[in-house]
């Protein structure tokens, strides 16, 4: 088995390339852009294509939907035509985001996606292509003929390498403050599910490998928690004594309740896989 990781050098792209080792062929971002039709056809000789490349800064998103579009949706949409033209099955990284956390619950596969953000919205169209394919949905009610794709919706990454083109990602950036004594602002409005690239990843991989129904996983740590809640328990972890204050949300089209749970595969619980990376990274 060959699995072909666009992204490669990202957050989750670098853990996937760990946990598949030899079986991983990667693209970085410099090596292969999913905008550009030419650019895919460096994909070859591989049975999956997992995308995890995506314009994921919320505000940029906001303010450049065209942008958003194109790389989260019509970037998504190349590489299934790619895909088909080589005879892979495309893997598609989405969000929570999809959600519009107006039911005040977790969501689970089936829960239907509601996006209120462009951010979510993109990454939505992303999660159509690769169900459907490029047929202008037309396949859309149409059970004559399997499908052959995965979706894995993720959440609240925090991973080694940080998220590329934010710096450093929530779990290090709370760290820093902590140790250097700053104060500390949360929002304790937002509820999600935080999780370890490195755990996606193992999932991701356990099901491809398996070769598990074609379909939609979350793949998110268990449980849930405010962000506030999230940075406490890094605070506590770590066994600093630093106040964490709670703040509000001022940003009205992010989500307020989006936790992930899985029916499909198990998880460990995101306090264990906070624990896990803090030692990785030589924190604990």
């Amino acid at each position: 088995m060959k699995v072909g990781i666009i992204g490669s050098s990202g957050q989750l792209g670098h853990d996937l390339m760990r946990v598949f080792g030899n079986d991983a062929v990667g693209y970085t971002h410099k090596e292969l852009d999913i905008t550009d039709v030419a650019s895919l056809e460096k994909i070859k000789d591989v049975d999956y294509v997992i995308n995890t490349a995506a314009y994921h800064k919320f505000n940029d998103c906001e303010s450049n939907p065209i942008q958003a579009m194109n790389i989260n949706t019509m970037g998504q949409s190349n590489v299934v035509k790619r895909c088909e033209k080589i005879g892979a099955v495309p893997v598609y990284i989405s969000t929570d985001y999809v959600f519009s956390g107006k039911e005040h619950k977790q969501y689970d596969e089936d829960a239907p996606p509601s996006p209120i953000n462009i951010y979510g919205l993109t990454k939505l169209g992303g999660e159509l292509y690769t169900t459907f394919g490029n047929t202008g949905f037309t396949t859309i009610g149409n059970t004559s003929r399997e499908k052959k794709y995965y979706i894995f919706r993720v959440s609240s990454l925090f991973g080694l390498v940080g998220p590329s083109g934010k710096g450093s990602n929530f779990v290090d950036a709370i760290t820093k403050k902590a140790k250097s004594g700053e104060k500390i602002q949360v929002v304790d409005d937002i509820v999600m599910t935080p999780t370890y690239t490195l755990d996606a990843a193992n999932v991701i991989a356990s099901v491809l490998r398996k070769r598990e129904e074609y379909g939609i996983y979350h793949a998110s740590n268990e449980g849930m928690c405010s962000w506030f809640e999230f940075a406490k328990e890094i605070v506590n972890q770590l066994s600093l004594n630093v106040e964490v204050e709670p703040s509000k949300n001022t940003q009205p089209n992010r989500p307020a309740y989006t936790p992930l749970k899985s029916r499909k595969v198990k998880n460990r619980p995101w306090k264990d896989a906070l624990t896990c990376y803090l030692k990785e990274k030589g924190h604990l």
